[in-house]
């Protein structure tokens, strides 16, 4: 699923954090028009410090069964690549993540297969609109699995 804009990451999501917006109402109506999932607001100032979260950071591979809120995704997808403001005098896009010359040359694409309000299915984040595009249906989780050589966890997280 290459772009022209550069090649997609495939972003792990198993984390739960907390929700809240850089984009208001009118991006909202507007990304419905253009055929986009708006997503909930994000919040932007958290109880735990950034120094705290990296020290205290682990991976886990064992998944609570349960569904991810979409709140908790609309939070993971704008801390991965979200739209912090626009410079206007550029008119370009200044997000969460560092960029040379702000190219921001990754897509972040969401593997979804249990999310509250939210069809399986693959989806590309778009951080401008703070949305999802759809791009294919279904579950793709186990198939997602089966190219990660395997790894039980991209199989049974909500979303990958």
């Amino acid at each position: 699923m290459a772009s022209s804009r550069g090649t997609p990451a495939l972003l792990v999501l198993p984390l739960v954090l907390g929700a809240g917006a850089p984009d208001g109402p009118a991006d909202s109506r507007a990304a419905l028009q253009e055929g986009l999932i708006p997503l909930p607001a994000v919040a932007t100032d958290g109880r735990v410090a950034v120094e705290r979260a990296l020290a205290t950071r682990r991976s886990h591979r064992a998944l609570a069964p349960d569904p991810l809120i979409l709140g908790h995704l609309a939070q993971l997808l704008w801390a991965a690549q979200g739209v912090t403001r626009v410079d206007e005098r550029t008119g370009r896009e200044l997000k969460t993540t560092p960029s040379a010359g702000a190219t921001y040359p990754l897509e972040v694409y969401a593997v979804v297969g249990a999310v509250e309000g939210l069809e399986a299915g693959l989806y590309r984040y778009v951080p401008r609109s703070h949305a999802l595009a759809p791009v294919a249906q279904g579950d793709l989780r186990e198939a997602l699995r089966g190219a990660a050589l395997g790894q039980a966890a991209l199989g049974s997280a909500p979303v990958t």
